[in-house]
């Protein structure tokens, strides 16, 4: 599944268990998007397929109404996943550590 979009790389804003979260940018519209860059360890087919199967029915609720990161779409380079989803500005742990683990379902997204 290659990319049907082209990115321009900014900086890695954060790493975790399962790999680098950089931020992008969208060639064709210069939209800006995260994509998540899973580490090889983690590259199992299995881990890849239990993820995908998430992310599509995650995909098929309506993210607005229940706080939901969009993610776009899945594709690999030179044989790693990446996921695109929305960007951000700030990762779930820099907000709770903001406003001191106290947060409201809607605050989430």
């Amino acid at each position: 599944m290659p990319a049907r979009t082209k990115f321009k790389s900014k900086p890695v804003v954060g790493e975790g268990t399962y790999g680098r979260v950089a931020k992008c940018v969208q060639m064709a519209n210069k939209k800006i998007v995260a994509i998540k860059m899973i580490k090889d360890q983690d590259q199992k087919d299995l881990f890849k397929n239990q993820e995908l199967a998430a992310l599509q029915k995650l995909k098929a609720c309506n993210s607005s109404k229940y706080n939901i990161v969009e993610w776009y779409q899945a594709f690999t380079v030179r044989g790693h996943l990446c996921l695109e989803f929305e960007f951000l500005e700030k990762s779930l742990l820099d907000l709770f550590v903001s406003i001191h683990w106290l947060l409201a379902v809607p605050g989430i997204q």
